[in-house]
C-alpha cells in the first residue's frame, strides 16, 4: 500500500506542475494580446471603394437571404424564403 500512496503524490505533483504552466502560458498570452496596437485589427482598416459599392448594392435586396447577400450566386445554403435571382446577379 506504500507504494499506491507514493504514486497519487507523483501524480499530484504532476497535476500541480501541469497548473503552473497552464498559469504560465496564460499571462504570457495576455501579454501578447495587451501588447497589440489597435490599428492593426482588420475592422479599423478602410474598404475599399470597390468592396463598399458591391456590399451596398448587396445589402440593398428586399427579400434575398443572408447567404445570397454574402456569396451571390456562389450560396449553397440558401434560407426560404429568398427572392435572389442568379439570371440577373450577372456577377
Amino acid at each position: 500500500m506504500a507504494d499506491g500512496g507514493s504514486s497519487s503524490f507523483d501524480a499530484v505533483a504532476h497535476i500541480a506542475k501541469l497548473y503552473e504552466e497552464i498559469c504560465s502560458i496564460r499571462q504570457e498570452m495576455n501579454s501578447r494580446s495587451r501588447g497589440r496596437s489597435p490599428s492593426s485589427s482588420r475592422s479599423s482598416r478602410p474598404l475599399s471603394r470597390a468592396s463598399s459599392k458591391r456590399r451596398q448594392s448587396r445589402s440593398n435586396q428586399p427579400g434575398v437571404c443572408w447567404y445570397h447577400r454574402r456569396y451571390g450566386a456562389k450560396a449553397q445554403k440558401c434560407t426560404r424564403p429568398c427572392t435572389f435571382d442568379v439570371q440577373q446577379s450577372g456577377n
